[in-house]
């Protein structure tokens, strides 16, 4: 569970910053 939660964090970051990327 410990390493599904750290992928769901990295995931959710990427997306952030992603986003921040498309929105700049």
């Amino acid at each position: 569970n410990a390493e599904q939660t750290i992928c769901i964090h990295c995931k959710v970051r990427e997306v952030e910053l992603y986003s921040k990327t498309v929105s700049n």
